[in-house]
């Protein structure tokens, strides 16, 4: 005779739906819990701005890491959300991409050291990083002028207002 269950103290017993639903939603928390975890890389400088594409977009070399992933590196610049270039709902958004874009590279130009502080990857696996020029963040100095707007996630604010 075969025996179905689990084998518990020379006992079977059925295991219950209750208590395999429970094992597999625990599972799946602990599952989403690490999916959800943002690591933090360390501090990185940045050798070279390659461009900048608009106010919160730049390319950079890193000079610390291996040529095929320190050389021309895009980074979003992290807790900002300035106008857009492409894609602009209207002109004003235009004009403003543009001036946010020309912020950022004089900002930038006038740089000897190139900080990305609290580098991480966002959900489209893009790093993400605060940019600090001689302490001073471009982020905040942004935020200071108008050109971009303070930004964690979730729908942005118009610039066509």
């Amino acid at each position: 005779m075969q025996q179905k269950g689990l084998q518990l103290n020379n006992q079977t017993r059925e295991p219950n739906i209750f208590t395999i639903i429970t094992i597999i939603l625990f599972l799946l928390s602990v599952i989403v819990v690490n999916l959800q975890a943002k690591e933090t890389y360390p501090d990185v400088c940045a050798n070279n701005i390659v461009s900048v594409y608009d106010g919160d977009t730049i390319k950079v070399d890193i000079n610390s890491y291996p040529d095929v992933i320190g050389k021309g590196v895009s980074i979003r610049v992290a807790n900002i959300d300035t106008p857009e270039l492409r894609g602009a709902k209207c002109e004003l958004e235009k004009g403003l991409g543009l001036l946010a874009r020309d912020f950022a590279i004089v900002f930038m130009n006038r740089c000897n050291h190139i900080m990305l502080r609290n580098v991480q990857r966002d959900k489209y696996f893009r790093l993400v990083a605060e940019v600090h020029c001689e302490n001073q963040s471009l982020g905040d100095e942004l935020i200071k002028v108008n050109l971009a707007y303070p930004y964690t996630g979730g729908t942005k604010q118009s610039w066509c207002n």
